[in-house]
């Protein structure tokens, strides 16, 4: 642990509700932040899900490393796919307005802005952004029931007696 590492303290004799809750990591959440026991839980799952995913992803780079090595090709995006993001666009927005918004009309809105991105840095930013999308379509699909999750060793508490768990700490240790 960093000393530039915020402290952050969850309390499970609290109800506390937190409102924003961010999508997965304790290193989003402000110092002396107060969650109760069943939310720690649920974000819990949602870092098991991100991680699962992202671990997947990972093993199929290391697959295609294998069997391909190192590529290096050239980006092939620019202007040429304007028209495409702006279809992409209209159709995400109709999807929207009607109800009927999919996976397939994020993602592609995504895979269309990254296509029209010349500036290297802006382009990797528009890929983050892809894959982010991605991973979150891979967790949906298994809140669904239908992508099951590899299984591994759960976060595992100190002692749920303790009146306190540091959450900056990676161990998981109790007291204060």
């Amino acid at each position: 642990m960093t000393d530039d590492a915020p402290e952050v303290w969850v309390d499970f004799g609290t109800a506390l509700r937190l409102e924003d809750l961010p999508p997965a990591y304790l290193e989003h959440l402000e110092p002396h932040t107060v969650l109760s026991y069943s939310e720690m839980l649920a974000l819990n799952e949602r870092v098991r899900l991100t991680n699962n995913a992202l671990s997947l992803v990972r093993a199929e780079r290391n697959a295609q490393d294998a069997q391909w090595g190192t590529q290096d090709h050239p980006d092939g995006t620019g202007p040429a796919f304007n028209s495409a993001l702006g279809d992409a666009r209209r159709n995400m927005a109709e999807a929207q307005r009607f109800g009927v918004l999919s996976w397939r009309d994020i993602l592609l809105e995504e895979v269309f802005e990254a296509l029209c991105e010349q500036d290297a840095e802006r382009l990797g930013e528009e890929l983050t952004q892809l894959a982010a999308v991605a991973v979150a379509w891979r967790e949906a699909l298994h809140r669904r029931g239908t992508a099951p999750v590899q299984p591994e060793t759960p976060l595992r508490f100190a002692s749920l007696h303790t009146t306190q768990v540091n959450v900056a700490n990676p161990f998981w240790g109790g007291g204060a």
